[in-house]
C-alpha cells in the first residue's frame, strides 16, 4: 500500500489529462495483478470470493451512510478538539492543493480520491483481507483486523480512531450486503463529501475551532447525536445476506421437478 500511495500521488507531477490516464492505468494494473496472484479466482468462484454481486438497494444505504459518517465524524472531531481531548495532526496536502489550482486540476484529484482509491482500498481491505479472515477466525474479528490495518495505513496519529470506525462500518456493510461495491460506494461517498466540504466551506469553517465558534457547541452536538443514531438504525435495518459455505460456490443448484419416485 505504501508503493500504491507513492504511485498514486505521482499524478501531481503530470498534466491533468495524462494524470487521469495514469490513475486509470494503476487501477487496471491492480486488477490484473489481483487475478495473477489468485489463479483460482475464476468465474462464479471469483465473484463469490470478491463479493462482486450488484449492491442493489444497498447502494442507497451506502451513500446515505457516507453522508452520515462524514457528519458524525466531523462533529465529534470538532467537539473533541474544542474541549482539548484531541489534537489533530493535519496531513500536508499542499502539493494536492496547488494541483487543484491548475486548470482542470480538480479532475484527476477527483478521479483519485473518489474513484481509484475507494476501489483499490476496498478490494484490498474488505475483499482480500476481511473475507479471507472471516472463514478462519469469524466475522467480527475479521472486520476488526481489516479496519485496524486500514487505519494503520492511513496513519494520522489520534485520527486513526476515525479511520478505524469507518473501517468497521464499511466492513459490516460489505458483510451484510454480500457486495464489495456497497463498500466502494460508501468509501467514494465519504471521500466525495470531504472533498466538497474542503472546496466549498468558507475559510472560517476550515478548522475545528473555527467551526465551533461559528456554529456553536450545541448544534454540533445535535449533529453528532442525530447522525450517530441514524447510522445505528441504518446498520440495524440491513438484512444480512445469507451465503453458502465457500466449498459450495461451484455447486450447481438442484433442478426442481426432477425428483425420482420409486415404483412402489
Amino acid at each position: 500500500m505504501v508503493l500504491w500511495t507513492v504511485a498514486e500521488t505521482a499524478f501531481t507531477e503530470m498534466p491533468p489529462l495524462l494524470a487521469i490516464g495514469w490513475l486509470l492505468l494503476l487501477l487496471g494494473a491492480f486488477g490484473w495483478l489481483s487475478l495473477r496472484w489468485a489463479p483460482a479466482c475464476r468465474g462464479v468462484r471469483c465473484r463469490a470470493l470478491l463479493r462482486l454481486r450488484k449492491p442493489g438497494a444497498a447502494a442507497v444505504a451506502a451513500l446515505a451512510a457516507a453522508i452520515l459518517i462524514f457528519c458524525f465524524q466531523l462533529a465529534i472531531a470538532c467537539l473533541l478538539v474544542h474541549y482539548g481531548q484531541l489534537r489533530l495532526q493535519v496531513p500536508d496536502h499542499g502539493v494536492v492543493q496547488q494541483y487543484l489550482n491548475r486548470r482542470w486540476g480538480w479532475a484527476p484529484v477527483a478521479v483519485s480520491f473518489v474513484f481509484v482509491a475507494p476501489i483499490i482500498e476496498e478490494f484490498v481491505f474488505r475483499g482480500w483481507i476481511q473475507h479471507s479472515l472471516e472463514r478462519r477466525i469469524g466475522t467480527w474479528p475479521a472486520i476488526g483486523i481489516a479496519a485496524a490495518l486500514f487505519a494503520a495505513v492511513h496513519g494520522n496519529g489520534p485520527a486513526d480512531a476515525f479511520h478505524f470506525v469507518f473501517g468497521v462500518l464499511a466492513g459490516y456493510l460489505v458483510y451484510a450486503t454480500g457486495s464489495i461495491w456497497a463498500g466502494v460506494l460508501l468509501h467514494a461517498g465519504n471521500n466525495l463529501s470531504v472533498m466538497i466540504a474542503g472546496l466549498l466551506l468558507p475559510e472560517r469553517l476550515g478548522t475545528p475551532d473555527g467551526m465551533v465558534s461559528t456554529l456553536g457547541v450545541w448544534p454540533l452536538a445535535v449533529v453528532a447525536v442525530v447522525s450517530g443514531v441514524l447510522l445505528l438504525r441504518l446498520a440495524g435495518a440491513l438484512p444480512v445476506r445469507r451465503r453458502r459455505p465457500h466449498w459450495m460456490w461451484s455447486a450447481r443448484p438442484a433442478r426442481p421437478g426432477l425428483v425420482q419416485h420409486g415404483a412402489g
